[in-house]
């Protein structure tokens, strides 16, 4: 049997901006594949603001990108 994970990131939290640069969200997403090493099998959620969200597809175009706005923006897409 095969085992699945789905992992839900904030980038905006996990590198620290709002408004975080292609460089951030790079360092954000190899630093989340280093730690948790996900198989072709599982599942990526991103949520971010707009930019931050257009750099995931841009570095990752496999993960599901989920765009917030305003105040906690990207927590609520992940609820």
């Amino acid at each position: 049997m095969t085992t699945r994970t789905a992992y839900l990131l904030d980038i905006d939290n996990l590198a620290g901006s709002g408004q975080a640069s292609l460089e951030q969200v790079r360092d954000v997403m190899q630093a989340f594949e280093i730690a948790c090493r996900p198989g072709t099998q599982d599942q990526v959620f991103c949520a971010a603001t707009a930019m931050a969200a257009y750099h995931v597809g841009t570095i990752r175009p496999g993960y599901r990108v989920l765009v917030g706005r305003g105040k906690d923006g990207a927590d609520r897409r992940l609820d």
